[in-house]
């Protein structure tokens, strides 16, 4: 019952839109009375109505609410607007908007015209009507007058009938998207996904990483409170600059999620970690405890790379480092970073227990993820990532291609 309601009352919005368009063929059609006098009267009237008609059905926001009142009233799924509306598409959301017209203008002459005149006639055939069947229809009789109202109104109650039963598939056919805009609304969907991805997996190597560093610190810091005050201090302070840092890169990911496009989100991904952070990222461990041996190129100390190698190197660092102080058999990692040619070569090794699986020390859970979401990066910009034990040592090897190559591959995107 309720799904009928809503089609009636689509129906009847349609005849809302059809009275002022009714009003201007009348208007037309009365022009053409002047045609003897000025003969440019009828094509003035006829251009204006092609043009009230045309410009209205055409228009974008015109398609819009079309889905939307068809979403609502008649139970499609339409959803938002598709991008890049070809001509085709134009003309099919003009169609429509002409069948909704269409349909209003019959469902209104078939409640104002038709249901009460045939009702009247039947008043009069039974003889209690003022008698309005003889004049009804100037040169027919009674008989067949009220043959052909009743005719007309059950044909008009069947015709509504099945366009309003099919409303909702010629809705799907004609404000759908067309094969073109699905394979870009796929396109949009896929790029939007392959962003949250991004944006988790950035989430995972920042905030994991300084969860784990501010985890450690402040256990640390409460170990040596009576023991060593200074200790403790620095490890507090080191608590507190991590915290801060991972503040503003939470910040920025919160950025992107309100508003993908804005100007905050653009300005808070511009300049992402990157190698010329790497001497402060190492100081950030050995302040957490784990000693790190680095041996980099200047190039790659300096930053002096690509934007995207860099990054995605700094990330890797970060997290065979955040590994090395969860898991290590003892806090010490090395790290390698050259330049070979076209790529950039990263290793990052910590001892490793062989007797045991890897196990995360108390109070820094991990999920395991980290890795995988890096591998999938590290691919995605046509490089390689392997990380395993072997006697004795956790290595991670991994291998960034410089220049346009990976930023093609990644398509542009800074996350």
């Amino acid at each position: 019952m309720a799904r009928l309601v809503k089609r009636i009352l689509f129906v009847l919005l349609g005849s809302l839109l059809s009275a002022p368009y009714v009003a201007v063929v009348v208007w037309a059609i009365a022009l053409y009375r002047f045609g003897s006098v000025n003969p440019l009267a009828p094509l003035f009237g006829t251009g204006v109505a092609i043009g009230l008609f045309a410009v209205p059905a055409a228009l974008r926001v015109t398609a819009s609410l079309e889905r939307t009142a068809s979403d609502e009233l008649l139970g499609t799924r339409l959803g938002r607007d598709a991008p890049r509306a070809e001509l085709g598409d134009v003309l099919r959301a003009a169609l429509w908007f002409g069948v909704h017209l269409a349909t209003g203008f019959l469902a209104a002459v078939f409640l104002v015209v038709l249901l009460p005149a045939t009702a009247a006639v039947a008043v009069d055939a039974l003889g209690g009507g003022p008698g309005l069947i003889p004049g009804l229809l100037e040169g027919v009789g009674p008989g067949t007058t009220a043959v052909l109202l009743s005719a007309g109104t059950l044909a008009s109650a069947a015709l509504l009938t099945v366009v309003v039963s099919q409303l909702s598939r010629w809705a799907a056919f004609l404000l759908g998207p067309s094969a073109g805009q699905r394979v870009a609304l796929a396109e949009r969907e896929a790029r939007a996904a392959a962003a949250r991805n991004r944006l988790a997996r950035e989430l995972h190597d920042s905030i994991g990483h300084a969860l784990t560093v501010t985890t450690l610190q402040a256990a640390a810091a409460r170990a040596q409170l009576g023991t060593d005050p200074d200790a403790a201090y620095a490890a507090l302070t080191a608590v507190e600059e991590t915290g801060r840092r991972a503040q503003g890169e939470l910040d920025a990911a919160l950025a992107v999620l309100r508003d993908p496009g804005g100007p905050q989100a653009s300005g808070a991904l511009a300049e992402p970690p990157g190698l010329a952070q790497l001497d402060e990222l190492v100081a950030t461990f050995s302040a957490a405890g784990l000693t790190v041996h680095l041996t980099a190129d200047r190039a790659c100390r300096t930053g002096a790379l690509p934007a995207g190698a860099s990054r995605e190197a700094y990330r890797m660092v970060q997290e065979a480092l955040t590994n090395a102080l969860r898991h290590g058999a003892e806090p010490v990692a090395h790290v390698w970073l050259a330049l070979d040619g076209a790529w950039l070569r990263v290793r990052v090794t910590n001892p490793s227990d062989p007797g045991t699986p890897v196990r995360a020390r108390p109070g820094t859970p991990s999920t395991g993820r980290g890795l995988l979401g890096l591998r999938e990066r590290v691919l995605l910009r046509g490089g390689s990532l392997e990380a395993g034990r072997s006697d004795g040592t956790w290595t991670v090897v991994g291998a960034l291609p410089l220049g346009d190559r990976g930023d093609r591959m990644e398509g542009g995107d800074p996350w």
